[in-house]
This record gives structure tokens, sequence and C-alpha cells, in this order.
């Protein structure tokens, strides 16, 4: 075994399957699912800015996500699901934007008409 590696991965045999025990790290993927769900609770309040964070938080949990299962494809449940998550709240998100924009536009240009 090279001590110089940082990045040593122990396993340990459990019912003759590797298991990893230390040197995984699914940061990514949790941040990816918080960013999903976030982006869908977003929603909510698509009328009051919501949706511009929405399209923010979905996009940066779709990248995460994507960054995770490239940098550990053992480890690739939490992005998976962050990766579900956040492409559900990129698609709900655009079209909750162009209705909040339609409907600031015709208030505003109701208003103007005297």
């Amino acid at each position: 075994m090279d001590m110089e590696n940082n990045n040593v991965v122990e396993a340990e045999v459990v019912n003759n399957e590797a298991v990893e025990v230390a040197g995984e790290s699914k940061v990514l993927g949790i941040i990816s699912l918080v960013c999903g769900i976030l982006s869908i609770v977003c929603l909510v309040f698509a009328f009051c800015g919501g949706a511009i964070v929405s399209m923010i938080l979905g996009a940066v949990g779709v990248v995460l996500a994507i960054l995770q299962i490239k940098k550990n494809p053992n480890s690739k449940g939490l992005a998976i699901a962050g990766l579900i998550t956040s492409i559900v709240g990129l698609v709900v998100a655009v079209p909750a934007f162009a209705c909040s924009a339609c409907i600031g536009c015709m208030t505003c240009a109701g208003s103007t008409s005297a």
C-alpha cells in the first residue's frame, strides 16, 4: 500500500461484497439533493421572485449531481435523487417564471393606461 496517497479507500468485506468504509465523499450529492428540494419549495413563492431562486438552485443542483456522479460512480444514490429533484424544480420553475413575468407585464400595462 502506498502511504503517500491520501485518497486511500479502505474496504471491508460483508457478505462477499466489498463495502467502502472511508475515503468516499457524498457531500456533492447531499448538496445537490438539498438544492433540488429547495428549488421545489421555492416554487410556492413563484410570484415573489421564488421562480428565479428556484431556477438558480435547480441549475446548481444539476451541476453538483453530475459532478458527484462523475467523481465517484460508486456512491451516486444521493446524486441521482438530487439530479431528479433539481430537474423537476427547473422544469416547473421556467414556466412559473414565464407566467409571473406575463402577469407582471399585464399588471404594469393595465396600470399605465388612463
